[in-house]
C-alpha cells in the first residue's frame, strides 16, 4: 500500500517524464526518423537513449495507456553478431528487482524490438564522467547489490546464466540509488561439458581472457567483468587507457585498503580456476572490507568499546585480518626481519622467483665467469628440477657414501639447521658440484613430499643466514606462490628478487599483482623485486619500451630465446655447457646491472 508521500513522489516523477516528453516531441516536429513511429498500433517511439554496436534503446509511450517503456531495436541479418532472440528469451525467464522486465516483442521485416520496463536512472559511465571517480564506501555498496543479482543469475535453474557483458554502461543508478542491471544482448546459458562458446564477444577492457574464443564463459567470467568494472568505478581509469590494465587501484588510490586491491587482483585473474569460486564467496569478501570501513569510520572511543564487548565484531576484524593469508604466512616468526645480516661488500641474496632453469643458467654463468663462490639452492619443496636442468645426481655422493641414502641436499642441511648443528663442512658435504665449475655448490631440493609441511620457518632463516655467512652469491630458486612459506621467506630474506618470465601482458600482470600484495602483506619493498624477459623474442613479445612502463621501471634486460635450449631440454643435457655466445652475454648484462660484476 503506497502513502501519500508515496504517491507524491510517484506523480511528480510522472509530470517530471511527462514535461520531459513533451519538450521531446517539441524537437520531433518536422523531423522524420524512427522517433515519433507508432509501432504495433500503440508504441510510439520518444526518444533514443543509448546505442550500441549492436542494437539502439528508445524510450516509448504506450498511446492506450500512458506508460512509459524502454524499446530496443535490434537488427536482424547480422551473422556475425549473436542470436537476436537470446535476450528476450532469458529475459522473459528471469524476475528479479534490478532487472527489466520483458513486457512484448515485436518484430518486422528489418528489426526484432524487445518491449521492457524502462528504468529511470543514469548509466554510471555518465556518472563517471561528471565525478571521475566515486568514494570506496559507495562501490562497495553497488557492488553488493551487483552480487546479488549475479547470484540470482548463477544459481537460475534448470541453466545458470553468464551476463557477460558487466561494464559501467550496463549499470543503471536509479534516483533511489539502486542499481539495476540492462542489456542482455549477450548473456547466455551455462551448459557443462562445452570446451568452448563464443568467437572473440564482449567489451574490450572489460571482456575476460576466455572471452576471445579460448574457452567457455562461465561464472569466472562475470566475476572477471565486475572486478575490471569496480576498478573503474574506484580509480575513475578506462582499463582500455592503461597498459592492459596492470596495474592495482592502489596505484592509483594510495588511501585505498590493501585488501580491496587484493579482491580485485583476484577476480581478475588470467586463468579462470585462480579466481573467486563463486560471487557468494566474493561477496562475503566485498562485505568484509564494507564492514571494515564502517568499524575504522567510528570514533575511537566507540571502537574500543564495540571491540570489548561485541564478540562478534572481534570476530569479523580477526576474519577480514586473515583474509588470503595462507596458513603459512600467517606463521611467519616476526624474527625473520630483525635476524637478517647487513650486505657486506662481497656478499648477496638473489631469490629466483618461478624460473628454476634461469636460476641454474645464471649461477652457471657467475661461476664461470668470476672467482666467487656461488650456491645454487632448489627451495621449491613441491617440484624440485635443477637436477634435471643441471643433468647432475638427485643426492651428493659424500653423504650417500657414509651410508645416508635418499637424502637430498637442502633435506641434509635444513636437518641440521633444526637441530643447531650446521657446520661449514656439514654444509659443503651436502652440495654437489661440477668439475668444470669448481666455485658452483648446489643444493637439490627436497624429493620427498612427506617432507613439504615438515621444516619449520626458523629453520629456514638459520640456513640462509649460514648461506650468507659462506658463499659470496646465494641463488635461492622459489616456486610462484605466494602461500608457501619458502617462497615467501626467501623473497623477504633476500637483496633482490629476480622475476624471470616470457613478456606477455598475462604473466607481467599476475607478477605485479603478486608484488603488491606481498608489498601490502609483508612489507617487501616494490623496487626490491626485478623482471628479466626469459626467452624473449622481440618479433612475438611485447617490445622492451613497454615491459619497462609494465613493471614501473623496474626491467633488468632480457635473456633471448634459443633453440638449442629447447633441444637440450629434453636430452637430459645441462644448457649451461652449450650456452649460446649471446645468450651468455644476456646474463652478464643482467649481473652487471645488479653490481655483481662491474
Amino acid at each position: 500500500m503506497m502513502n501519500n508521500n508515496d504517491v507524491h513522489e510517484n506523480s511528480s516523477l510522472m509530470n517530471t517524464v511527462s514535461e520531459d516528453i513533451n519538450m521531446e516531441n517539441e524537437k520531433m516536429k518536422n523531423k522524420t526518423g524512427v522517433e515519433g513511429r507508432i509501432l504495433a498500433d500503440r508504441f510510439r517511439l520518444i526518444k533514443m537513449l543509448g546505442s550500441g554496436g549492436m542494437s539502439t534503446v528508445y524510450l516509448a509511450e504506450n498511446i492506450n495507456l500512458g506508460t512509459f517503456w524502454a524499446i530496443k531495436q535490434i537488427p536482424k541479418g547480422n551473422k556475425n553478431g549473436p542470436d537476436i532472440l537470446v535476450e528476450p528469451t532469458i529475459l522473459k525467464k528471469l524476475n528479479h528487482p534490478s532487472l527489466p522486465r520483458i513486457i512484448d516483442i515485436i518484430e518486422d521485416d528489418n528489426n526484432l524490438y524487445i518491449v521492457q520496463d524502462y528504468i529511470e536512472g543514469t548509466p554510471l559511465d555518465k556518472e563517471l564522467e561528471k565525478v571521475g571517480k566515486f568514494p570506496l564506501g559507495t562501490v562497495l555498496q553497488w557492488s553488493l547489490q551487483i552480487c546479488d543479482v549475479l547470484i540470482y543469475l548463477h544459481e537460475f535453474k534448470p541453466n545458470p546464466i553468464i551476463y557477460r557483458d558487466m561494464k559501467p554502461g550496463n549499470i543503471i543508478l536509479t534516483p533511489w540509488n539502486e542499481i539495476k542491471l540492462v542489456d542482455f544482448g549477450i548473456a547466455r546459458e551455462y551448459k557443462e561439458g562445452r570446451n568452448n562458446d563464443t568467437v572473440y564477444i564482449g567489451t574490450k577492457g572489460y571482456a575476460a581472457p576466455e572471452q576471445y574464443g579460448d574457452g567457455q564463459t562461465s561464472v569466472a567470467t562475470d566475476i572477471y567483468c565486475l572486478g575490471v568494472t569496480m576498478f573503474q568505478l574506484i580509480t575513475g581509469k578506462l582499463p582500455r587507457e592503461l597498459f592492459l590494465s596492470m596495474k592495482l587501484p592502489s596505484y592509483f588510490a594510495d588511501d585505498l585498503p590493501p585488501c580491496m586491491s587484493e579482491i580485485i587482483s583476484k577476480c581478475t585473474r588470467f586463468n579462470p580456476e585462480e579466481r573467486y569460486s563463486s560471487v557468494r564467496e566474493l561477496k562475503k569478501d566485498i562485505l568484509n572490507v564494507k564492514n571494515q570501513l564502517k568499524l575504522n569510520n567510528q570514533p575511537k572511543e566507540l571502537t574500543g568499546q564495540i571491540a570489548l564487548n561485541n564478540q562478534n565484531t572481534k570476530d569479523k576484524i580477526a576474519e577480514f585480518k586473515n583474509l588470503f593469508i595462507g596458513k603459512f604466512i600467517n606463521n611467519l616468526s616476526s624474527s625473520i626481519r630483525k635476524s637478517k645480516p647487513e650486505l657486506s661488500y662481497k656478499s648477496m641474496i638473489i631469490t629466483v622467483w618461478d624460473n628454476t632453469e634461469f636460476a641454474c643458467e645464471l649461477a652457471y654463468v657467475l661461476a664461470q665467469s668470476t672467482n666467487l663462490n656461488v650456491l645454487l639452492a632448489d627451495m621449491d619443496l613441491l617440484c624440485p628440477t635443477i637436477d634435471l636442468i643441471l643433468n647432475i645426481k638427485k643426492y651428493p655422493e659424500k653423504i650417500m657414501r657414509e651410508g645416508i641414502l635418499n637424502e637430498s641436499g637442502l633435506n641434509i642441511v635444513l636437518d641440521s639447521a633444526a637441530r643447531g648443528t650446521l657446520t661449514r663442512e656439514s654444509f659443503i658435504n651436502a652440495c654437489i658440484k661440477r668439475k668444470e665449475v669448481s666455485n658452483l655448490y648446489i643444493l637439490t631440493g627436497n624429493y620427498r613430499l612427506e617432507n613439504y609441511e615438515y621444516y619449520s620457518n626458523e629453520s629456514l632463516t638459520t640456513f640462509i643466514d649460514k648461506s650468507r655467512q659462506l658463499f659470496d652469491v646465494v641463488i635461492l630458486a622459489v616456486n610462484r606462490s605466494i602461500y608457501d612459506a619458502f617462497t615467501v621467506i626467501s623473497l623477504i630474506k633476500s637483496d633482490i628478487n629476480i622475476i624471470p618470465i616470457c613478456a606477455v601482458v598475462h604473466k607481467l600482470r599476475e607478477f605485479n599483482n603478486y608484488i603488491v600484495f606481498l608489498k601490502d602483506k609483508q612489507k617487501i619493498p616494490l623496487e626490491k623485486n626485478k623482471f628479466v624477459a626469459f626467452e624473449y623474442d622481440a618479433k612475438v613479445h611485447l617490445q622492451e619500451p613497454a615491459i619497462n612502463e609494465a613493471t614501473q621501471y623496474n626491467y633488468l634486460g632480457s635473456v633471448r630465446f634459443c633453440l638449442q635450449r629447447e633441444k637440450c631440454r629434453n636430452q637430459r643435457v645441462a644448457y649451461s655447457q652449450k650456452m649460446d655466445k649471446k645468450v651468455k652475454e644476456d646474463y652478464i648484462r643482467i649481473l652487471r646491472k645488479i653490481k655483481i660484476l662491474a
